[in-house]
């Protein structure tokens, strides 16, 4: 990597089925180590037994996750394999679970456990959003000295460009419209929701 640092991303999937943005993520020189889908919980603690291996093996200095509620088994192997930096990345306001499946007892026990679990074996937490923060860390973020909200988690500034936007707008077809969305699709992703509001 161009700063100095060498950087490992463990992917969690197939990888028989790789993800769309997989070669935009090969160019960046990162190492990509693969582990397996979360179809199952066998394919759950496999994937967590391949992480451990790969933790001790390596001495990571810093050990950063981003798999909404299931950061917190992440988080308890990296602090097993002695990573001294465990960051916890919130990205979600909800659980997708929940939304399918209702606010039952299971799922409240299974939230409850993931936050204890996220909170107590991170020493750094960050969130795109303060709402996002909330879901995983309840209220305790806002009194965290390492905690901080990093909004979209994307500076703009790189892609933006001098445009005459009154000139732009001359050139659209406003009888037309056109939409562009990249998603992976999931409960959170309601895309038929805006395709009936175009």
């Amino acid at each position: 990597m161009k700063d100095g640092y060498s950087v490992t991303v463990v992917l969690s999937m197939d990888p028989k089925k790789p993800g769309p943005k997989l070669n935009d993520l090969k160019t960046t020189g990162v190492r990509i180590i693969w582990t397996c889908s979360f179809k199952n919980i066998k394919e759950k603690l496999r994937h967590l037994l391949l992480l451990y291996k790969e933790l001790r093996k390596e001495r990571y200095d810093i050990f950063q996750t981003n798999i909404d509620l299931f950061n917190g088994p992440n988080l308890f192997i990296s602090w097993l394999a002695g990573v001294p930096v465990r960051e916890c990345h919130s990205h979600n306001s909800k659980q997708e679970k929940e939304l399918q499946v209702g606010r039952k007892l299971c799922v409240t026990l299974y939230q409850t456990l993931m936050r204890w679990l996220c909170w107590n074996f991170s020493n750094r937490r960050g969130g795109c959003s303060e709402i996002a923060m909330d879901f995983l860390f309840h209220q305790k973020w806002k009194s965290d000295k390492y905690s901080k909200v990093v909004h979209n988690g994307i500076d703009f500034s790189e892609f933006r460009r001098s445009c005459n936007f009154d000139e732009k707008k001359k050139s659209w077809d406003f009888g037309k419209n056109i939409i562009s969305v990249q998603l992976e699709e999931s409960h959170f992703k309601k895309i038929q929701f805006l395709l009936l509001m175009s």
